[in-house]
């Protein structure tokens, strides 16, 4: 987490100008997750107004070139093949990159995608939660690139959770938004409750599973210290610390 306190507050000008906070990479680790929060993956800028240029919105270039650069960068791995930068997703749609992010809140859920190469962007808006606009998202981006707009979602050999990756991922998970998670160990199988509904759970990778659903499926990943211990996992593109005490 990059911490800009109110005494050090910076235009996105500026930083586009040669400011070095954006250079350095970013780790997640058990200490910056104590004490940054689930926010230790994302990056905060504040911005006064009078920062920014006094002129017409038709003639405002708000982003410098290279912050636009730096925000696109991959920074920490999200899911097989797609990677989070600041705030944006990263992934490669053939030899193309796109760059989108999704998410939703109690009565919304929106998606937007663009794609440097082809020069166009995809936007969806709904006014309920839940709603998997990102496979719409994904799906008029395909169709606008010539390619399936529904692909085959990846198949896995079959595998089961060693009692090494069951006893250590057991426990309970809470998100800095209010979601929360079980993981637990029934008839010698790891089972999850997500918000309090049951979700198959499905081992595809050491130490990550999958929640497959209609149209696309979301990465469990475990995040192990340096003992081999799990202090939190990451579900979709949010990390959820381990509750030590339970709900």
């Amino acid at each position: 987490m990059i911490d800009l306190h109110s005494d050090t507050i910076y235009s996105l000008n500026r930083l586009g100008a040669g400011n070095s906070l954006l250079d350095s990479p970013l780790y997640l680790t058990k200490r910056n997750l104590e004490e940054n929060g689930v926010g230790a993956q994302c990056f905060a800028l504040y911005v006064h107004n009078e920062d920014l240029p006094h002129s017409p919105w038709t003639e405002l270039n708000i982003l410098h070139d290279r912050f636009v650069r730096e925000i696109q960068k991959p920074r920490i791995l999200m899911k097989p093949g797609v990677y989070y930068g600041y705030g944006l997703e990263i992934r490669q749609l053939g030899d193309m990159t796109l760059i989108d992010h999704t998410g939703s809140l109690p009565g919304v859920s929106s998606s937007f995608s663009f794609c440097p190469q082809k020069g166009f962007g995809v936007v969806v808006l709904c006014n309920t939660m839940d709603v998997s606009v990102g496979t719409i998202a994904d799906a008029a981006v395909n169709y606008c690139c010539d390619l399936p707009v529904r692909p085959s979602l990846p198949v896995h050999e079959n595998r089961t959770w060693s009692n090494e990756e069951m006893e250590e991922l057991a426990g309970d998970y809470v998100s800095g938004e209010g979601d929360s998670f079980s993981l637990y160990i029934s008839d010698g199988k790891l089972l999850m409750d997500l918000n309090g509904k049951h979700v198959d759970l499905i081992a595809v990778y050491p130490w990550q599973g999958i929640v497959r659903k209609k149209y696309s499926d979301v990465y469990l990943t475990a995040v192990r210290d340096e003992d081999g211990k799990v202090f939190a996992a990451q579900y979709g593109s949010r990390i959820f610390p381990k509750n030590v005490g339970g709900f």
